[in-house]
Formats: C-alpha cells, sequence, structure tokens
C-alpha cells in the first residue's frame, strides 16, 4: 500500500526543485516583505473646513522612503526627515478635499536602495456623528479625574481614525432624571491643572483656549451629572448632533475589614468605615451622612429552613457579634432613594463557623529557623475545618507556652494571639498553644468543646557572622585570581552563596569567593537555607594597589632559625585619604635588598601567604652575628613602592658555666656565666635588659660582675653567694622591651639550679699531665690500692669535694682543711692548712674549683699515706652544727723512679717474621706508646708484661716514645730504632792454613750505615756459608756474640779453594759476600 503524500509535503518538494537562483530570488522577495511595513493599511480622514485640517502620521519600518499621494487634491503627504538627514520613515497625511464628498487617495512609499512599494489607502469622508467615549461612568469625589474622549463616525458607522486638532465644545449639561438643573457634581479640567501627559496636539490648544477631542473631569461631591459635547466648527454645528454621557460620582468608601470574615460563635468583629480623599484615607465617624449599614440575607447553617438571625449587628458601635453557625452580608445602604441602584458600595459576608485546627506564624522570615538575640513576632491562627482563617477577637482566649530559658516574652495580647518574643539561647524548642473558651459579653465564659492544641517545633541558632569583615585584593595585571574561603559562624551550617557582582568577585557553594581581574566591588552574601531572612554579607573590592609597608613581628632571631616577615598593602581614597588593607596580595612578586650580606640569606622556596594583618609575607634565615636593613619592593601598573625594616640576628643563649647545675658549700661563691641572646636592639638600644631573679633571695646573693672588655660582648656573669642552705632556680632572661620599630622582640630564658649543701664526702689524687690526645690515667680514683707518683720531683694532689648524692662542689673555697703525711721522710706538705683553688672544665664547659696541694718529695722511694680532714667553715659567724660533720679523705701513695725503655738503641731487620722487644722499666705501669713514624713498624703494647712487641713492615728510622699516664714527666722515655734491609755480607777469616790446623772465620751482615745486624736474625735471612772443595771443614762454634757468627775452619788436605757468604732478604733476593781464597800448606 503507497500513499501519495499530503498537498504540503508535496508544495515542499516543489520548493526543493526549484533553481537555485530563483530559490534566492524568492527568499531575498520574502526578507523584504518582512522586513518592510505601514503603521496602518487604510486611513480615515475627517473633512474640514478649519486651517491645517487633521494631520495623520504615517510610518514605515527600516530603510529610507520617498512618498507620493495618488490624489493630490484630496490627500497631500509631506515627508519627515529625522537627524537633519535625507532619510524619511515618515509623513503627515492631511486631508486637502474642499468639497463635502467622500474622496480617496492612495499613498505610495517606495525604499530608495531595494526600490519595494508600500501602498496605503487613505478616504476623506464628512462626520455623520459623534459620541463620548469612557473606560467607566462612575468617578470618586476628590478622587483621580476621568478621561472622556470623542470618537467620530461616518454615515456607514466607521470610525475615523484621527480627530487630532479639530476644536470640540465640552460643557455640563442638565440632568432630566435628577432635578433638571445643571449639576455641580464635577467640574472639567484642563490637562495642565492635573498630573497627567496629554498628546502634543492637546496641550498647544489648551495654550490658545481650545478644547480638543480629549478632556478630563473631576468629581466634586456625589451624584449624578452629565456631560455634553459637540464639534466646534460651523460645517458641522447644525449636520451633527451633539453626543451625552451620565456620569455618577460616588465616595470613595470602604469598609475595614473590606474581605470576608470566618467568626467563631461567640467572637465579635469591630467595622470601621474609611473614604479615600486625594490618595489620602480618612476614618468616617458614625452615624455616616449619607450610608447606613445592614445585616442582610441571613443563612443558617445544616438547616435552611431554620428561622433566625445568624449574627447581630450594633449599629451605633458597628461590631458584628456571631450568634449561630451560618452567614450573612453586611451591606452599605446609601440614603437617597435614586443612589440606592448605584453599585461600586463596599459590602462583605460574614461567615459563623466551628474551629479546627490552630497554626503559627513568626515574623520576621516566616521561617522556624530562629537567631539569638533577635526579636520576632509569633502569632498564633485559628482556621476552621476547611483551612480557611478564622477572624480572632479580644474575648477569644489562647494559652501559648515559651519555654523561658530560650525565650523572653517582651509582649502579649489579650486573647493569647499575639506575641513578641526574643531568642536567648541556640537550640532545639517546642512551642505549644491551645484555644480554650470565649468570654461573652456578659462576662460568660465559653469552653471550647473539644480542645484544639498544636505544637511547632522551633530551631534556634546563633547569628551569621562571615569574617573577615571585609575582602580587598589588588587589581593583578596578569590577570591572576585570588582565592580566598570566607569563614562562616552560626546559622544552621547550611548556607547559599551569592555575589551582587559576579563580574569583580564570585563565590562558589563552599563560600570560596574568587576576584582579582576586574576593578569594583561586589557583596558577597551567605543566606541561611533554613530561613532565607538570615543572613551574613562580606564586601569585595579589587583597587589599585598604593602602598605598602612591612609589619616586623618578630625582628630579631636566633642564628639558624627563620623570620616570617608580614608584609600589608593598601590601597589609599583619593578623597577621604583612608587606607583599605588588602586581605591576599601574595601573588604579587616581591623584591629583597639587604645592605649587610651574610647576616640574613631570603628563602627562594619562603611561602608568601596572608595573615591575619597582612596579605603577604617572606622568610629570611639568620646566618651570622649582626643586622641589616631589608628593603622589600614590588613593581605593580609601572608604579615603584618599597618598605624597609630593620632586622638582627644573635648566638642562642645558653648557661656556660654551670651548664645545668651550680653546687657549693656555705658561704662559697659560685660565678654563673650566660652567653648570647638579643643583643641591645640598634635602633632603640635604651630597651635593652638584662635580668638574674631567684625564686628566695634571702638565701642567695647575687652581684653582677662586668666581664673585660677583652672577653665576648653577649657574655653575662653574676656571683652568686650562698647564705642559707638550699636549693632553687635562677632565671636569667635578656632582649629588648617592645618600642615601635620592634613590637614584638625576641626575650630568651635560660634556667639553671642553684643548691648549697654541706660537704659529705672528699677525694685526693694525683694531678696528671696527659699528653694531648692520650687517655687519662686508667687508675680507679676512688681505690685504696697503691698509687704510684714519681720520687724525683713534686707530686700536685688535688681535692674534689661531694654532697650526698655524690655531685661534685663547683665551689668549697669556705671549707678549712688540714693535710698529713704519714711519713715525712718520704714526703711532707710545707702548709698542712692551707689549699690552691684551681679552676678546672669537666668538658662540657662547665668549671669546678678543685684545691691543689703540693706534696714535697726526697728522691727516695717508698710508701706513704696522705690524709685530709674538713675541720670547719672559714667563716667566723657560722654555726657549730654546719662543720661537726666527720669528714676526711685517705690515699696510698707509692713513690718510684721514671720509666726508661731498654734498648736504648738498636737496629732492626726488615722482615716480617721479626718481632722486637722492648722492655718498659720501673714507672707506674700504665703507658702510652707513640712512634714518631707511624707505618715504619707496628706497634703493640703488652701491658701485663710491660713491654713493646715491634714488628718491621720497611726501612726506616724512629723514634719510640713512651708517656707515663700516672706519673708527673717533664718528656717521654725514648728508644732509637733503624729498620734496615740486607746491605753487605762480611767475612772475616786468615787464608793461609797449614794443614792440620784451625782458623776462627766471622761472619757478619751489614744493614744501612754499615750498621751490623745482630745474629738472632740470621736465621730470617736464610744465611750460609759455601765452600768451593772439601779441603777444609767448617764448624759452627758455641761461643758467638751478638753481631756475628763464628765457624772453625779446619784444613784437611794441601790445596786452595773458595769461601763464600749466602743470605735472602724477606723478598727472597739472594745476597753474596765477597769470596775469599783459601790456601791450605803443609
Amino acid at each position: 500500500m503507497t500513499s501519495s503524500g499530503s498537498p504540503a509535503s508535496r508544495d515542499l518538494g516543489l520548493f526543493f526543485c526549484l533553481p537555485l537562483h530563483r530559490l534566492l530570488l524568492l527568499l531575498l522577495i520574502l526578507l523584504v516583505t518582512l522586513a518592510h511595513k505601514l503603521n496602518v493599511p487604510q486611513v480615515l480622514l475627517p473633512f474640514s473646513q478649519q486651517p491645517g485640517r487633521v494631520p495623520f502620521l504615517l510610518e514605515a519600518q527600516r530603510g529610507c522612503y520617498t512618498w507620493h499621494s495618488t490624489h493630490h487634491d484630496a490627500v497631500s503627504v509631506e515627508p519627515l526627515y529625522e537627524n537633519s538627514t535625507l532619510c524619511s520613515q515618515k509623513a503627515v497625511l492631511t486631508a486637502e478635499s474642499a468639497q463635502p464628498i467622500r474622496l480617496s487617495s492612495i499613498i505610495l512609499a517606495r525604499e530608495i536602495v531595494t526600490d519595494h512599494e508600500l501602498r496605503c489607502d487613505v478616504k476623506v469622508d464628512v462626520i455623520n456623528s459623534i459620541e463620548i467615549i469612557s473606560r467607566t461612568r462612575e468617578l470618586y469625589v476628590d478622587d483621580s479625574p476621568l478621561e472622556l474622549m470623542v470618537r467620530a463616525l461616518d454615515a456607514e458607522g466607521n470610525t475615523f481614525s484621527s480627530l487630532a486638532g479639530m476644536m470640540f465644545e465640552w460643557r455640563i449639561a442638565q440632568d432630566n432624571e435628577s432635578s433638571g438643573k445643571l449639576s455641580s457634581k464635577i467640574r472639567i479640567l484642563k490637562y495642565s491643572e492635573a498630573e497627567y501627559s496629554p498628546p502634543a496636539y492637546i496641550t498647544e490648544m489648551e495654550k490658545e483656549g481650545k478644547q480638543g477631542d480629549v478632556i478630563l473631569v473631576s468629581g466634586i461631591r456625589t451624584g449624578a451629572a452629565v456631560v455634553k459635547v459637540r464639534i466646534y466648527e460651523s460645517f458641522y454645528k447644525k449636520k451633527v448632533a451633539a453626543a451625552l454621557i451620565r456620569l455618577l460620582v460616588l465616595e470613595n468608601v470602604f469598609l475595614i475589614p473590606s474581605h470576608d470574615i470566618y467568626l467563631l460563635v461567640g467572637a465579635y468583629i469591630k467595622y470601621r468605615v474609611a473614604k479615600m480623599v486625594q490618595g489620602r484615607v480618612t476614618e468616617m465617624e458614625f452615624p455616616l451622612e449619607h450610608y447606613t449599614l445592614e445585616l442582610q440575607d441571613h443563612k443558617v447553617a445544616y438547616n435552611e429552613s431554620l428561622s433566625g438571625k445568624v449574627a447581630f449587628l450594633d449599629e451605633k458601635t458597628m461590631v458584628v457579634t456571631a450568634i449561630q453557625l451560618g452567614q450573612t452580608n453586611l451591606i452599605f445602604v446609601h440614603k437617597n432613594v435614586h443612589m440606592r441602584s448605584v453599585s461600586g458600595l463596599p459590602n462583605c459576608t460574614i461567615y459563623v463557623v466551628e474551629p479546627g485546627f490552630l497554626g503559627f506564624i513568626v515574623q520576621p522570615g516566616d521561617r522556624w529557623s530562629l537567631e539569638v538575640g533577635q526579636v520576632y513576632v509569633v502569632t498564633v491562627e485559628v482556621f476552621d475545618k476547611s483551612s480557611t482563617k478564622v477572624y480572632i477577637s479580644d474575648n477569644m482566649r489562647i494559652m501559648c507556652q515559651f519555654l523561658p530559658e530560650f525565650f523572653e516574652e517582651q509582649l502579649t495580647s489579650v486573647n493569647g494571639s499575639y506575641h513578641v518574643v526574643k531568642a536567648l539561647r541556640d537550640g532545639v524548642v517546642v512551642i505549644n498553644a491551645s484555644l480554650t473558651s470565649i468570654i461573652h459579653q456578659n462576662k460568660d465564659i465559653q469552653p471550647i468543646k473539644f480542645s484544639i492544641v498544636h505544637q511547632q517545633e522551633v530551631k534556634i541558632y546563633f547569628p551569621i557572622k562571615l569574617t573577615p569583615n571585609f575582602l580587598a585584593f589588588p587589581h593583578h595585571p596578569m590577570g591572576i585570581l585570588y582565592r580566598y574561603k570566607v569563614k562562616v559562624e552560626g546559622g544552621s551550617g547550611n548556607f547559599t552563596w551569592a555575589s551582587s557582582n559576579e563580574t569583580v568577585a564570585m563565590v562558589t557553594t563552599k563560600g570560596v569567593v574568587t576576584a582579582g581581574q576586574v576593578w569594583g566591588n561586589s557583596t558577597v552574601l551567605a543566606r541561611d537555607v533554613q530561613n532565607l531572612f538570615r543572613y551574613g554579607e562580606i564586601k569585595i573590592y579589587v583597587l589599585k594597589l598604593n602602598k605598602m609597608e612591612l609589619l616586623p613581628f618578630h625582628a630579631d632571631v636566633e642564628i639558624g632559625q627563620l623570620i616570617e616577615i608580614p608584609i600589608a598593602m593598601y590601597h589609599i581614597n583619593e578623597e577621604t585619604k583612608e587606607a583599605i588593607p588588602f586581605t591576599d596580595c601574595s601573588h604579587l612578586s616581591l623584591d629583597l635588598n639587604m645592605d649587610k650580606k651574610g647576616v640574613f640569606t631570603p628563602l627562594k622556596e619562603g611561602i608568601q601567604r596572608p595573615g591575619p594583618k597582612h596579605c603577604s609575607s617572606t622568610h629570611i634565615a639568620a646566618k651570622s652575628v649582626g643586622h641589616t636593613l631589608l628593603t622589600v619592593s614590588v613593581t605593580e601598573y609601572e608604579e615603584y613602592l618599597e618598605s624597609s625594616a630593620t632586622f638582627a640576628a644573635y648566638e642562642p643563649l645558653k648557661a656556660v658555666n654551670p651548664v645545668e647545675v651550680a653546687l657549693v658549700t656555705w658561704q662559697s661563691v659560685k660565678e654563673v656565666v650566660f652567653e648570647g641572646g638579643p643583643r641591645p636592639w640598634i635602633l632603640e638600644p635604651s630597651h635593652f635588659f638584662s635580668e638574674l631573679s631567684v625564686e628566695k633571695t634571702e638565701k642567695i646573693e647575687i652581684t653582677q660582675v662586668w666581664p673585660p672588655a677583652k672577653t665576648k660582648q653577649n657574655q653575662y656573669i653574676y656571683r652568686v653567694r650562698c647564705l642559707d642552705l638550699g636549693e632553687q632556680v635562677l632565671t636569667f632572661q635578656v632582649g629588648n622591651h617592645p618600642g615601635v620599630l620592634n613590637p614584638s622582640p625576641a626575650v630568651e630564658v635560660v634556667h639553671v639550679r642553684f643548691i648549697c649543701a654541706h660537704p659529705a664526702s672528699m677525694s685526693v689524687t694525683p694531678v696528671y699531665k696527659v699528653p694531648a690526645g692520650a687517655q687519662p690515667c686508667p687508675l680507679p680514683q676512688h681505690s685504696k690500692q697503691l698509687i704510684p707518683v714519681s720520687s724525683l720531683r713534686d707530686t700536685v694532689l688535688e681535692l674534689a669535694v661531694f654532697d650526698q648524692q655524690r655531685r661534685k662542689f663547683d665551689n668549697f673555697s669556705s671549707l678549712m682543711l688540714e693535710w698529713k703525711s704519714s711519713n715525712e721522710t718520704l714526703a711532707h706538705f710545707e702548709n698542712y692548712n692551707s689549699v690552691e683553688i684551681v679552676a678546672k672544665d669537666d668538658g662540657s664547659g662547665q668549671t669546678r674549683l678543685h684545691g691543689h696541694q703540693i706534696l714535697k718529695v726526697h728522691q727516695i722511694k717508698g710508701t706513704v699515706l696522705i690524709q685530709v680532714s674538713f675541720v670547719g667553715y672559714s667563716e667566723k659567724e657560722s654555726q657549730e652544727e654546719l662543720f661537726n660533720l666527720p669528714i676526711s679523705a685517705a690515699v696510698e701513695l707509692l713513690l718510684v723512679d721514671d720509666v726508661t725503655v731498654l734498648p736504648e738503641n738498636a737496629t732492626i731487620y726488615n722482615h716480617p717474621d721479626v718481632k722486637e722487644i722492648f722492655s718498659l722499666v720501673e714507672g707506674s705501669g700504665y703507658f702510652l706508646v707513640n712512634s714518631s713514624e707511624q707505618d715504619t713498624v707496628t706497634i703493640t703494647y703488652m701491658e701485663a708484661e710491660s713491654s713493646v712487641q715491634l714488628v718491621p713492615v720497611h726501612s726506616g728510622f724512629l723514634t719510640l716514645e713512651v708517656y707515663d699516664l700516672c706519673l708527673g714527666f717533664l718528656s717521654p722515655a725514648m728508644a732509637h730504632l733503624r729498620v734496615s734491609d740486607i746491605q753487605e755480607l762480611e767475612l772475616d777469616l786468615i787464608d793461609k792454613v797449614e794443614i792440620g790446623k784451625t782458623v776462627l772465620v766471622t761472619v757478619r751482615v751489614l744493614g744501612s750505615s754499615k750498621c751490623p745486624f745482630r745474629n738472632k736474625y740470621f736465621r730470617n735471612m736464610e744465611l750460609q756459608l759455601q765452600l768451593a772443595s772439601s779441603i777444609v771443614t767448617l764448624t759452627l762454634t758455641e761461643e758467638q756474640d751478638k753481631y756475628s757468627e763464628n765457624y772453625v775452619l779446619q784444613a784437611v788436605t794441601v790445596g786452595q779453594t773458595t769461601l763464600v757468604a749466602i743470605a735472602r732478604d724477606r723478598m727472597g733476593q739472594k745476597f753474596t759476600s765477597a769470596p775469599r781464597q783459601i790456601e791450605v800448606r803443609k
């Protein structure tokens, strides 16, 4: 089955089958037709004998036109040119006919570019009749005027296109339906007397005292009036009858309230009547002059046949009281019988209903999401069972409960429907309301049959606050956007964000503001989703940068630490000179310059970030002690801005002596030394301070000591004397007081403990002078074994004093001591009651005072017992119980001679199997062995055997040094060594021997410098003698010296032979002596 298609589709197919050039032409014609139009297709103009006639404006759309009338005697056309150009889109048509007959003409408008022609048919005819047109026939006393307009018709009932410029005669006529007299209820107004704009031709006619086809009338007092109009031109006065219109003038009265009312049985409402006069509402007093109010059409609910009134009206008080369920109408009735038929008088219907349910309304916002601290109006509404709101009269009683911890009730109406409350705290709370009763006029209380209650959940939040108060960003030349997340406090936590000017600033749903590309300002709002009436706002500015300054919060810092330099930038208002600080300017490129290099170094990776009081920052690191002037500059729109500030670096503050704890005896002094910390601020040195504070001032005495000029400038010394036993903390702080140029200077604090105590124990040890880098004497310092000391030189004994925790005293110079020697023949003291106080560093930097006593010796070896005792304090005022402490220390000393090395000189054969032993004689037995050449031999100190083993490594010379760790010495004991390879073999014998006789053959091996090796090395050299023949024999003798081997050579047979000595070094190289000829004779 096939379909031929619809006609429309066939026509469309034909359209697409046309040739291209025809199709384009058709489209062009269609476009021209759509683009060029006249405002009217036909015009009807009235015949007139007045000069100027009646003009009509003909308009065309788009293009420029030439105008032509086909009948110039009937209608003339005059082009209008705008803006002094030759382009015309408008023309004025004028009826030129001199004969009162129907004539016509065609107006042609030709577009000068496209040659497209538009047509308008114009007819000229005689007016046959006129009538008055009005939007209403009722107007109000002293209210807005009413506009009346003339419409003219020809004999065929066609309406003329324009009456502009024609003169008419308007007047107030007699009202035949009333008294027949001229009405004084209205008056005719000129447009110049009213606040309305008429057509231009009416304005010109009013200036000449003429009336046109449009007038205004105004009501003066209530009643009826007739307005009459006729054509002023003499040609029409007799031919065209005048037109009439009858108007009613009313008072603009209305009821308050004017809408339909729903009442409960027993409830009432008081009505008021007001009128509108010149835009102002004036309440009318009862009784009314022209009106009465009546209740009519009573309809009882549920039973229409039941008679009786639904409500009662008190005409004196205008109070309507509901009696039973049903409805009635409250109607205005005019006292004038002729005006009773007038429509437009106010009326309303009163319904008497049963209560259905309650409802709540809160204002402002109409949302049950409230704000702490705000005042709200809560209204309880009553509805009937059809959900229509019921009027709440004063005699109704509604109970409403507001929890006092959440709400403060500031005002409550008598009937309980209106409450002014203030939200006190945040949280979720429920408010309750119930309709309880109605009080009648006779004071009887009528309870509600069925209790009507309602609850409403209320959420109370803190006010919405956006921080900061505003955001300001510099306009960035590269168009870089700044992003800032606005902080929100309060509200429900769910917000909608909006910007008043998204060209300047945009905001995301998370409250992130982006701005910086466009100059200007905007306001960003954060509205609570639960109540859009609650919102917070923040101003956003994008401004030009005019000023910058550094805000050094910390201008001095410890070496190795960083300083973050806050940078503030501003826009200066040209009019008010107010400085607006930027919130974020971290995208601007900063240049840093310092007048002193090396004190600080800028951090290239430093993060430029804004802060609470600055919009950008930079970081510098302190490298060395000193100060520098830092200049930070920025160039923006070819404008150079800079700011400078001074920064200082200082060494870390530390307690040098003591490091942590100082321990002294009663009445002793500790010199406390601190070092480092901030220096006096270069720009305000008078703000510098340093102080040492104590916990208990009555127990110690502090005196500041000014260090010599040669010492460090940043060193602080105090003499602290113990006045009473105990422990406390000394606090030292140094820094600068805040100033204008350094508002938050660094103040460093360090603490040390100061302890004053009695001595509990003592120790005496010899003072050991250990060479640099050597280990200390390994003798236990508090053991009872004999301690060796030198019998040749005096020994310094060192006294250390300890408290009960075995802590060493820093100073015990206030103690009185007594020294004793058990054998003064061996050793004695010149002064038994004195001690030399010597300061010693314990390695941590803390110095402690030690007592030194010189023990005099008599170069006799032996054993002596030394004892020191604490006999009291040197302070005369000391209490006896302070020094009645049986404290003493003793040490037993062994007087010995200095160490010596044997042998003192030796030549060692350079061979790995050689192990040479050197003996260490005398001394303390605790030695340090060093060599002048570390790589020539391998040295092994054998402490148990008190000897040193050497293994040669390569040839050379060295000196062996032996230090006694536990004896004071002037210089080390030394042995001079030579490590040598084989240089020469030497044979010594008598070369002529008688047969049967013997001679002595001596073999020696010489090293460097012709020094002979000891014969114990010969086995390492594989030394042997070799004979050329057996005419003689060799036998090793038993008697040998240290540096040679001796053989007995015995002649056996007469003849001659040769003798050589052969040896090999460590590398296997063979050495041979010079051959010796031996002759055996008879």
